[in-house]
Formats: C-alpha cells, sequence, structure tokens
C-alpha cells in the first residue's frame, strides 16, 4: 500500500424525523360540536313507554241499542263506542261529529274524538282534541282516561318526531306538551346547528323550566351554559387585547359591556377575577378548580391557539412563534398553550431548553399527550447534534496526525457511550431512531482504529528492511484479525482485509 487508507464520507445515521404532534384539543365546556353529538346520543334513548288506552265500558257485555236512551245524543254515543270496539272509527267518527254540532263542549264525545284519532293515524289532531278537553277539566273518572290516552299519544308523537324531527311541528308539538324534554333538546341542537346559538339558549331554558324528566332537566341546563360559554369564546379578543398591553382596567370594561346577562354567568366572574390578580400580582394559574381554570385559559388563549394553528399550516411557523410567546405570556401554567409554544419552537429550531421547560409544565396535564413525544424530540434533537459533531470530525481525520486520530477516536466512544445512555431512559417511540445513532457511532470507532491500522502498515512499509519489521508486521495482522471480529460493516471489513493481505505479503517477502 502507497497511501494510507482514508475514511469514507458518512452520511446521516437515519433522519431523525420530528413526530406528527396533534395540538391538544380544548377541554369539552367549551367544544360545542361535542356536546351538540352528546345531546343528540341522549335523544336516541327513549323515556317512554307506549300503552294502548282500554275503553272500560267495552270490556263486559253487549254495548245497549241507543234506542233505549231518553237523549238522542246519548244514544249516538252508545253507537259511535260500539263501532270503536268494531274497529269502525269513520262511522263512529261521523257519529261523534254529529254529537258535537249538537253538543259542542260534550267531554266523552270529544274523547271519544280523539281516541278515533289516534287509532286513526291522526296523533298530532287527536293531541289537539285531547289537550283543549283537558283545558277543560273534565271529571275525574274521564279526567284519569284522558291523561291514560295522553300517555299514549305522548309516547307515539315524541318517538315519531324525534326519529324525523321538524322544527315547526316539533314547536307545535312542544305547545301541546311542554313537559317533554327530549323535543326541548332536539329544537335546541337544531337552532344551535344552523347558527342561531342565542334562539338555541332560549329554547333550552324555556325546555329546562318546564321538562318533566331530571335528565332532561340537566341535559337543557349544560347546554344552556355550553352555549352562552360559545358566544363568550367568540366575543373574547374584546377584553383579551387590551390586557396585552396592561389596559386590565379597559379589559374589565369590556366585560361589563357585555350587559346585565351576563353578569351572573359563572365563567365571567372568573375571568374577572384573574383579570384583577394579574393586574396586582402578575400572570400565573387562576385560584380555581381545574374544570373552571380550563374555561379561563381558553377564553384568554383559544382564540390565539385557532390563529396559531392556521399559520402553521399556511407554513408561517414564525409567525405563529411570535403570536404563541406573546400569548404565554398571559397564561403562563397553561398546558395547551405551553404545548403549542414548545411545538413552534422544535419546528423552527428553537432553543432545546426553553422547549423541554414548555414540555414539562404542558405535561402537568394527562389530556395533553404528546408532551411526553416533545420530551423525546428534544432527546433526539441533542443527540442529533451530538451526531453532526462526530461527522464534523470524521471528515477531516485523513489529515490529522496519529496523536489526534487517536484523540478522535476517544471522543467517538465517549459520545457513544452518552448515546447508549441515553438509549436506557429515552422513551420507546424513539429507541429505535437512537439505536441506529449507537450503531453508526460503533462503525466509526472500528474505521478510526482502521486508520490506526492501516498508517502504522504503510509507516512500517515505508521505513525500509530493518531488524524488528517482522515482529511489527505480525502486529498489523494480529491487529487486522481482532479488528474482524468487531464489525459487520461490508465495507470495513474489506479495507481490513485488504490491510492484512498487504501485511501478509510483506511478511512472507521479510
Amino acid at each position: 500500500m502507497d497511501e494510507p487508507q482514508t475514511l469514507r464520507t458518512l452520511g446521516s445515521a437515519q433522519t431523525l424525523r420530528m413526530p406528527a404532534f396533534d395540538v391538544p384539543a380544548r377541554a369539552t365546556a367549551v367544544d360545542l360540536t361535542e356536546e351538540l353529538q352528546r345531546a343528540r346520543r341522549e335523544l336516541r334513548g327513549g323515556r317512554h313507554e307506549e300503552r294502548v288506552p282500554v275503553l272500560r265500558e267495552f270490556e263486559d257485555g253487549e254495548v245497549p241499542l241507543s234506542l233505549e236512551y231518553a237523549s238522542y245524543e246519548d244514544g249516538l254515543i252508545e253507537d259511535a263506542k260500539a263501532n270503536i270496539a268494531a274497529g269502525n272509527l269513520e262511522l263512529a267518527l261521523a257519529q261523534l261529529d254529529e254529537v258535537l254540532e249538537l253538543l259542542p263542549g260534550h267531554h266523552e264525545a270529544r274523547y271519544l274524538r280523539s281516541y278515533c284519532l289516534l287509532f286513526g293515524g291522526d296523533e298530532m289532531a287527536a293531541l289537539t282534541e285531547l289537550e283543549s278537553l283537558r283545558a277543560d277539566r273534565p271529571g275525574p273518572d274521564l279526567a284519569a282516561r284522558v291523561l291514560e290516552l295522553r300517555t299514549t299519544l305522548r309516547g307515539r308523537l315524541t318517538d315519531r318526531l324525534l326519529a324525523d324531527p321538524d322544527e315547526k311541528t316539533l314547536v307545535e308539538y312542544l305547545r301541546l306538551v311542554p313537559e317533554e324534554g327530549r323535543c326541548w333538546l332536539e329544537l335546541t341542537v337544531q337552532r344551535a346547528s344552523r347558527g342561531d346559538l342565542h334562539g338555541a339558549v332560549a329554547t333550552a331554558r324555556a325546555g329546562a323550566g318546564v321538562a318533566d324528566a331530571e335528565a332532561d332537566r340537566r341535559a337543557l341546563d349544560r347546554l344552556v351554559h355550553r352555549l352562552r360559554l360559545h358566544l363568550l369564546r367568540a366575543l373574547a379578543p374584546r377584553f383579551v387585547e387590551p390586557l396585552h398591553v396592561g389596559a386590565y382596567d379597559t379589559a374589565l370594561e369590556e366585560l361589563r359591556r357585555l350587559g346585565p346577562e351576563w353578569s351572573d354567568f359563572e365563567p365571567v366572574i372568573d375571568l374577572a377575577s384573574y383579570i384583577l390578580r394579574i393586574a396586582r400580582e402578575g400572570p400565573g394559574r387562576p385560584d380555581l378548580p381545574h374544570d373552571r381554570a380550563d374555561v379561563v385559559y381558553d377564553l384568554l388563549a383559544g382564540y390565539d391557539l385557532g390563529r396559531t394553528g392556521a399559520l402553521l399550516d399556511e407554513g408561517r411557523p414564525e409567525q405563529a412563534l411570535a403570536l404563541m410567546r406573546r400569548t404565554v405570556r398571559l397564561v403562563p401554567t397553561d398546558p395547551c398553550t405551553n404545548f403549542v409554544l414548545g411545538l413552534c419552537l422544535l419546528v423552527t429550531g428553537g432553543d432545546l431548553d426553553e422547549i423541554e421547560a414548555a414540555a414539562r409544565v404542558a405535561g402537568t396535564d394527562e389530556r395533553v399527550t404528546g408532551a411526553g413525544d416533545l420530551l423525546d424530540a428534544v432527546a433526539l434533537r441533542r443527540v442529533d447534534r451530538e451526531a453532526v459533531a462526530i461527522h464534523d470530525f470524521v471528515g477531516d481525520i485523513n489529515d490529522c496526525p496519529s496523536a489526534r486520530i487517536k484523540q478522535a477516536l476517544q471522543r467517538t466512544r465517549t459520545l457513544r457511550t452518552h448515546a447508549e445512555g441515553l438509549l436506557r431512559t429515552i422513551g420507546e417511540p424513539f429507541r429505535d431512531q437512537l439505536r441506529s445513532l449507537v450503531g453508526v457511532l460503533a462503525v466509526n470507532a472500528v474505521q478510526l482504529d482502521v486508520v490506526l491500522v492501516s498508517n502504522e502498515l504503510t509507516r512500517v512499509l515505508r521505513a525500509g528492511w530493518h531488524a524488528g519489521i517482522g515482529i511489527e508486521l505480525d502486529r498489523v495482522i494480529q491487529r487486522c484479525a481482532a479488528l474482524r471480529r468487531t464489525t459487520r460493516d461490508a465495507d470495513t471489513t474489506r479495507i481490513i482485509h485488504q490491510i492484512e493481505q498487504t501485511a501478509r505479503t510483506a511478511r512472507g517477502r521479510v
């Protein structure tokens, strides 16, 4: 060999990619879409069992003929009952209509007419007739039957309307059966879904005041809260922007200008308290239960988080980072805001210590599942930088004297040990990448040894024949054999073989 063996150029150990992070969802307290979906899921569960009314007059014996009755109207009613029992509903309706022409307020005729309409398929007309009768306060016995028939009508109509809801029909139905909370829920969801949030709030409030099922009242109260919170969030820039310039009094005045209907709303009260606190003490964690603090965080940072996501989607990470730096000053303890700040820093190549600090704040909320991935990404970036440092000195190694090469070899081994230590502590999702890097570091160490042996052989051959040349060549051959056992890299093995063959050829001539 006339020249020392050169170390081949190394590429990157493996492309260390940033994991695909998801911006964590804010608490469901402000997620209107999820709340509407939840309400619809509740609507799918029925609560009313249909009970077919029984006309007790037809249970025993035969119906007497109308000729036996002194009153013509009473005779028509008994004939109508007989026709109902026989299933002749159209004839029974005609007889009952005749009675009502003669006696418009006749309670039993109106009840029987509702019954015919129910089983004739016109439930809304039957319910309208029945509600008119209820308003006239019939006697106790008939009132019980009216209630029974109304229960059956309510069950049938509620299920049918919820299966194929029409807003106009729902409004009419709720006028007749205002206590049916599930229909109030459906009407609220319809109005909110089409963007009429104020109308949806009014609907939910009205329903919560009259619904007879406690579960419906709770669901409606929850919807009122969520809808109002959504409306408040849309107004947030009015009172958040002054806070960024320290205009706390202006922000509080904007809250007061929302009007008296907002003054008793819990999130408004909590937000005003936090503004007063940061005016006195500076930003920090709101002195509130977790769920309420989360709402305050969202009102102060939610709008900017949405804008940040849009900027990242548009490929403008620097602007996104600037926005997040501004926002985090208002809510320095908000896990969600800190996570997005850390993500922006990572994308823009920011300071790793700053990214780690943001990730640790994000990790205080278990819902921010990406915080651990962010910490792992920081660890990988640090390892990657060390790998770059390795490649930098490997690239210049052929120009170094042997003493410098030995120093480089020691540095490579130190870095490999450090990387192996990281491998024992870093998160599982990135271990495969780091193992690859450790493998490359191992190859680098062997290759540096090969360079030393190659240079040693070149020195021996250039020195010419002398008394100890055989011993020196034997030492080179032994070192080649040892190196061959420590590497699986094909190129490195080939180079070792070439060095060994050259040494053996020279040894054979001595």
